[in-house]
């Protein structure tokens, strides 16, 4: 799709189109961006965040260059994640999720873990649905 956002290799490294606030209409996301998002912007942030050192930038230049790379940065930022959120004590999950989720500091980790199901739902159901246009296109 003409002016459609993705995952670029470019002479700093693999890139991922993004404006915050995104243009109006937003513009049209490939399977490869679509997947980085799911993995980067909502999982390893969180992961980084919440479970690890904090050190995520979403303006990395490392994101994955293709498809195979891409699922397994997915299944990894996953299982990050799940352990992250399986280590969590039962009082945890009501505590205010803090300066890391901006405006949303004083939600709870179990909002947040609802949120992100919500994202990955979403965003899945994307990917899912242009894998079977783009099989059925052929």
């Amino acid at each position: 799709v003409i002016g459609c956002w993705s995952v670029r290799r470019t002479e700093r490294g693999t890139e991922f189109d993004f404006a915050f606030p995104p243009p109006e209409p937003p513009p049209f996301t490939t399977l490869a961006w679509r997947l980085c998002h799911i993995a980067d912007h909502v999982l390893a942030m969180r992961v980084s965040h919440h479970f690890g050192d904090g050190s995520y930038r979403i303006d990395h230049t490392d994101y994955p260059a293709s498809a195979e790379a891409a699922l397994q940065h997915l299944d990894r930022q996953h299982r990050l994640w799940r352990d992250g959120l399986g280590g969590m004590d039962a009082p945890r999950w009501q505590q205010p999720v803090g300066p890391a989720e901006g405006p949303y500091a004083d939600r709870s980790y179990l909002a947040l873990v609802l949120h992100l199901n919500r994202e990955i739902f979403h965003h899945g159901a994307e990917v899912s649905l242009l894998r079977d246009l783009y099989r059925c296109s052929t």
